[in-house]
């Protein structure tokens, strides 16, 4: 599995979805929609070239579409998830090809390399901080990790209250 840093910038081509219920039946094709997830410093955006969800009725101006969960299938073969995703746009163009709508989404929540939803839950999570060690070295910051008990999960807390000065 790749790592990126929260601080790359990258771009992921490929197909995307809005997740059914574990009971529905396969996606169609035609549910899913083609479209690039670029990340930068400002989040997630992601650009389709088509709608996930099309547009029915009266549609106000300052109607907002929200997704709890947009998955992904990368041309690198990677999965994606994108959560808790908010429309920013559905232009139309009208020509010869009919009407044709794409859609931009932000976010600032994507996971690489499973598909998950708002309700997952992890049992472990891997978080890589260069310098850490050094950091907490020097400035006083004390380590405590409390065991898992049968009403609460494994903690590891950092307390600073306790240091009266960083060392340089």
């Amino acid at each position: 599995m790749s790592t990126h840093s929260l601080h790359e910038s990258f771009t992921f081509t490929g197909e995307w979805w809005v997740p059914k219920p574990s009971d529905a039946p396969p996606l169609q094709s035609d549910q899913m929609h083609a479209g690039n997830l670029k990340w930068d410093n400002g989040g997630a955006t992601l650009d389709l070239h088509s709608i996930l969800m099309p547009l029915r009725g009266t549609i106000h101006s300052d109607d907002e579409q929200s997704y709890p969960a947009i998955h992904g299938a990368t041309t690198q073969g990677q999965l994606v998830s994108v959560l808790d995703g908010t429309r920013f746009g559905s232009p139309m163009a009208f020509g010869p090809a009919g009407v044709r709508e794409t859609e931009v989404i932000r976010s600032s929540w994507v996971i690489i390399g499973a598909h998950v939803t708002p309700q997952t839950l992890f049992t472990q999570l891997e978080a890589r901080v260069p310098g850490l060690p050094m950091w907490l070295g020097r400035t006083g910051v004390q380590q405590f990790m409390r065991q898992k008990t049968e009403s609460a999960p494994v903690a590891m807390t950092y307390d600073t209250s306790r240091s009266s000065r960083a060392v340089a």
